[in-house]
């Protein structure tokens, strides 16, 4: 039988969707492994310095309260000490003396000499504030003498007490000779004691401008004066005496009777090589090389046997870390600024320092609270140089390439720049903070175009931290002020904003077209529609960087504890959501084919919400609407 009247007849179809789990992009991380930051090489004022038998040279990093070990081609090696008034713990160490695995420190500021091995563990100490025997008021050097290779006696310079004073190698007090006066056998301020190969002590007196020596049961033998310049500390090496001059920035070298050799120095602060800035603990190594600690240009300098600079080691470097700017390497390393010590480093995967990038300052590849770092695909690592108010490029090794920028309002000038990236096709963007505006350069430096004013309406900022191209392409700006974060088209049209819960300081782009947020100790992910789906809280209250590995993987700075957190993403399972609109069927043919009793029906269904449904039918004959008709 053929079936009549085909417009009578309805059709409903009813759908199923797929109620089975997918996977979407993950929404939850958790803390998968930590690695500390290293102990950073570097001074702030070296002041004693003696080398070992294999060429190592123990440096007393005054402000740093530690001790700092360096190899024969200058390279860092390990730190020791921190400060404090504990076992271990330096007040401006002064000056250090080695005796087999012992180093001999005078702890300046807790008025005492300690004795450590030479992986930095303690082992004895003594002295105390005072006047009394075998107490100091400010030692400032040290010397041994030796019965073979064993440290026989130790003699001290106690500066404001004016005095020698001698130790056995326990530490038990012997003798003291000097006191304050004009005599021969008295002192004004002893600031430096060294041991000739005969036994005789040379003694820096430094108000009155003369080198004394001395027996060593403190008898006078002679003194000669240093033309009205104050010496400080003394080394010697066969006949040469070597003087550091720390208020003049000079070293002299003398003969043992005091005749003067040969003049280190200009006389006039200086960071060029070969001249100081208040120069003061000096060594000489098995080479006849002199190390002389150059404290307030933060190096050791070396001088080889006819007094010609040879090189230097060692750069101004604070303790801690103050971390901001964090890149991930193709080869897994890590390239950080650090904001606050004004440098930028590299470090190994595991931690283990690499490299130093910049170290402060104002000159061409030096760096003033450094605060974004990228790496391109050019190989280069492009510095935000805060507030130097430039951007610098540096190849992998740390040699500058080029510079850019200047402070001002000008095209091509910046005020405070905060962030800069390279994007795929070679410009160099630049978040111009002050400006409030970014600014787009070839990777040369030549300016080309600028977008961005100061305000809250489409287009406009207020202080921009940091930026960031999303998947699509387009860039992103974390508007801090507005609190919000600002796409735009690489050319500079505005696309859309969303508000922030947090004011946006450092921004990046996630797989799966998450963005995360990070603004003191928090961290916040946001989807493509700028809702937020994650939001978590480290320990310590400063903002750090972050950057993510392709698998989804972040890596975050923790500014407070000097470690990067590595956080491993997981996934969650999503239903679909219920539809809101009811997915209408459209027919597009109905047939009967010749000699059947059925019909072959072709339709379609256009559903948003899902890609697989399940669809059924059901026929009313003769325009029917009730069950009788079905």
């Amino acid at each position: 039988m053929k079936i009549k009247n085909f417009s009578t007849l309805l059709l409903s179809l009813l759908f199923l969707p797929n109620l089975f789990g997918v996977k979407s992009a993950q929404d939850n991380w958790y803390l998968d492994r930590e690695i500390e930051l290293p102990e950073m090489p570097g001074f702030r004022k070296p002041y004693g310095v003696t080398i070992d038998s294999v060429g190592n040279a123990y440096v007393t990093d005054r402000d740093n309260d530690s001790i700092t070990v360096w190899d024969q081609d200058g390279k860092f090696l390990r730190r020791i000490g921190s400060h404090g008034t504990g076992q271990g713990q330096f007040r401006d160490p002064f000056d250090i003396a080695l005796a087999g695995n012992e180093m001999f420190v005078v702890d300046r500021e807790n008025h005492r000499i300690q004795v450590l091995d030479l992986n930095g563990n303690f082992l004895r100490q003594w002295g105390s504030n005072g006047s009394a025997e075998g107490q100091f008021a400010q030692p400032y050097s040290i010397a041994l003498s030796f019965n073979g290779s064993q440290v026989q006696e130790i003699f001290v310079a106690d500066y404001n007490n004016h005095r020698v004073q001698v130790f056995d190698t326990n530490g038990s007090f012997l003798r003291s000779f000097g006191g304050q006066g004009s005599q021969d056998h008295q002192f004004y301020h002893t600031s430096g004691v060294a041991l000739s190969n005969n036994n005789q002590l040379f003694v820096s007196s430094r108000n009155h401008n003369k080198i004394k020596v001395f027996e060593t049961n403190g008898t006078f033998v002679r003194s000669f004066t240093t033309n009205n310049h104050h010496p400080y500390d003394l080394h010697l090496a066969g006949n040469k005496l070597a003087v550091s001059f720390h208020d003049h920035q000079r070293v002299k070298i003398y003969d043992a009777n005091g005749t003067e050799l040969a003049v280190l120095g200009t006389g006039s602060s200086s960071n060029d090589n070969g001249n100081f800035y208040h120069p003061f603990g000096i060594s000489i190594d098995s080479g006849g090389n002199f190390h002389v600690a150059d404290s307030h240009n933060h190096r050791i300098q070396v001088f080889d046997t006819n007094h010609s600079f040879v090189r230097s080691y060692g750069v101004y470097g604070e303790r801690p870390v103050s971390p901001y700017g964090f890149e991930i390497t193709p080869e897994n390393t890590f390239l950080i600024t650090d904001v606050e010590r004004h440098r930028v480093f590299e470090i190994d995967e595991n931690g283990t320092f690499l490299r130093l990038i910049a170290t402060s300052g104002h000159s061409d590849g030096r760096v003033h609270n450094p605060r974004s770092i990228f790496l391109g695909h050019d190989n280069r690592i492009y510095v935000a140089d805060t507030d130097n108010h430039r951007v610098q490029i540096f190849d992998r090794n740390g040699t500058l390439i080029q510079k850019f920028g200047g402070n001002g309002s000008g095209d091509g000038e910046f005020s405070n720049p905060y962030s800069v990236i390279l994007s795929a096709d070679n410009e160099v963007y630049v978040a111009d903070n002050s400006n409030h505006r970014v600014q787009v350069f070839d990777n040369n430096g030549t300016f080309l175009r600028k977008f961005g004013s100061y305000g809250n309406l489409e287009g406009q900022m207020h202080n921009l931290h940091d930026i960031a191209f999303s998947d699509q392409g387009n860039l992103m700006v974390a508007d801090w002020h507005n609190r919000r974060v600002i796409h735009f088209t690489p050319s500079g049209e505005f696309i859309r904003h969303y508000t922030t819960h947090e004011h946006p300081m450092l921004i990046g782009n996630l797989p799966h077209g998450l963005t995360a947020i990070s603004r003191d100790s928090r961290l916040e992910i946001y989807d493509e529609n700028g809702d937020r789906l994650k939001r978590w809280t480290k320990t310590g209250g400063s903002s750090s960087a972050f950057d993510c590995y392709p698998d989804g993987t972040i890596a975050w700075l923790d500014y407070n504890r000097d470690k990067i957190l590595f956080y491993r993403p997981t996934y969650r399972t999503v239903r679909p959501p219920v539809s809101k609109e009811i997915p209408l069927p459209e027919v597009l043919s109905v047939i009967q084919p010749d000699n059947t009793n059925h019909l072959e029906i072709t339709y379609r269904i256009n559903d948003p919400d899902s890609s697989t449904l399940e669809a059924k039918m059901i026929a009313f004959v003769d325009g029917g609407n009730d069950l009788s008709k079905v």
